[in-house]
């Protein structure tokens, strides 16, 4: 233990002054040499990670990580040169730097008000700022290693819940498709709600194993941070898992299942509660002077709200001439566009482009698995973890069906493909699953049989 401390500090200083070498003179040096005491950081944590299951982890995640921080330069170049220098990443970078003064001389500003999700990741950059004000590629550096710190959660949420057949492919989906190592790898809100779904969905996948309390602590402070960002996908989320615990049919002995599951969902309810307070205008809810809450939001009322999104989002070169889902005929059609689109006939830059291929092989992967999908539709209820992922997404795919804008919905789609992963793969190890346990039934009978026989 000690030699390998020892190398581990050894690694980390050589590594550091050889970063240090390379961007000495330069603002983005000391970026260049965190980013690279994080990759040895990583190299322990995959050798950690690892098992027998995946000894190829400890190669994946390195160069899982190295990708993320050339996809992240990339993103970067992008809106440097492709849009002049304007986006919602440089206006965080900014504003990063000047919370960062506040977060430095120990005076907290403040997170929530109005424009509660922009004013949370300012604040969450300025946070990060205050040891140092980086350069603002390395400010995408760093939004890019907490997207990437989700997508272990993620991958280690599946292997830990699902079997190990395709885990494999699970890992080179979850690490290296362009939805999930692209989009979400900038300062931002996408890198953030990766994160803390990631912890959600952890958390979840520990909570279905023994139905133990204590990993509320991880799934409430993960929810919480998604709701102050984007608190319609932290309500799909909420509602995946306790809709799961109420489910549940997978055997948990030694535990008062009956009584924790109640548990969850008074806890959840009354996190609903809170939620819809501190969100009553989101939510169409009027918190009174007497702090009882009334609901002033109809059915009727919800046609112009979903009307609101398609305008708002129907706009520019990639619009699509489609609406949000209203009917169940509408579902295949939505579901393509959320998760598939744009499709190569529609990509106009190569940008587009890019996208669109990412979708036609998803869209593969989701037919290969479709017929297994079908198949284990039965099964969902004894495995949690898939059952919440669908859920999830089925949810994701109505919600976000409003949004017709395919640029948008591209850097969206983030938030939902590690489900649609775990659905696909998942659903596949179902029916290996299945059929084993129907063959190993099989050969037992005729084991009897032939005992039969031979006596």
């Amino acid at each position: 233990m000690n030699t390998t401390r020892a190398f581990l500090t050894g690694a980390i200083l050589l590594v550091g002054a050889v970063a240090w070498w390379i961007g000495r003179g330069s603002e983005l040096g000391p970026s260049v040499v965190l980013v690279s005491i994080l990759f040895v950081g990583l190299l322990t944590l995959a050798s950690r990670l690892a098992t027998d299951q995946d000894p190829w982890l400890r190669a994946v995640i390195p160069l899982a990580y190295v990708a993320k921080i050339l996809a992240s330069s990339v993103r970067w170049a992008m809106i440097q040169y492709a849009y002049d220098g304007i986006g919602d990443a440089v206006g965080y970078h900014f504003s990063g730097i000047r919370y960062s003064v506040d977060w430095a001389s120990f005076q907290v500003p403040e997170i929530l008000g109005r424009s509660m999700g922009t004013r949370f990741v300012e604040n969450v950059t300025g946070l990060l700022y205050a040891p140092y004000q980086p350069h603002i590629l390395g400010g995408f550096w760093l939004y890019a290693t907490i997207a990437f710190f989700g997508q272990i959660l993620f991958y280690v949420a599946y292997r830990r819940t699902v079997g190990n057949r395709y885990l494999k492919a699970y890992a080179i989906f979850t690490f290296f498709t362009p939805t999930l190592l692209f989009w979400p790898s900038s300062i931002g809100k996408d890198a953030l709600m990766l994160l803390f779904l990631g912890m959600a969905f952890y958390g979840a996948a520990r909570l279905f194993e023994r139905m133990s309390l204590r990993w509320l602590l991880v799934i409430g402070p993960a929810l919480w941070g998604a709701t102050v960002i984007r608190s319609h996908v932290a309500l799909l989320a909420a509602g995946a898992i306790v809709v799961t615990v109420m489910l549940l049919r997978k055997p948990i002995r030694g535990v008062s299942v009956s009584i924790r599951r109640g548990i969850v969902i008074g806890i959840a309810l009354i996190g609903a509660l809170g939620v819809a307070t501190l969100f009553a205008e989101t939510f169409g809810l009027d918190a009174g002077g007497d702090g009882a809450l009334s609901i002033d939001l109809s059915i009727e009322d919800l046609d112009p709200v979903v009307a609101d999104i398609e305008r708002r989002t129907g706009q520019g070169g990639s619009a699509v001439d489609s609406t949000a889902i209203t009917t169940l005929s509408d579902l295949p059609g939505a579901l393509t566009r959320v998760l598939f689109a744009p499709y190569p006939w529609q990509a106009h830059n190569a940008q587009a482009l890019f996208a669109a291929l990412d979708g036609v092989v998803m869209a593969g992967v989701f037919v290969w698995a479709l017929p297994a999908i079908v198949r284990a539709f039965g099964s969902y209820r004894r495995h949690p973890y898939v059952l919440m992922a669908s859920i999830y997404m089925v949810g994701f795919i109505i919600a976000f069906s409003a949004i017709l804008n395919l640029g948008i919905m591209t850097r969206q789609r983030a938030q939902v493909t590690a489900a649609f992963l775990t659905l696909c793969f998942g659903t596949r190890e179902l029916i290996v699953e299945r059929q084993a346990a129907k063959r190993i039934a099989e050969l037992g009978r005729e084991a009897s049989e032939l005992a039969g026989r031979l006596s």
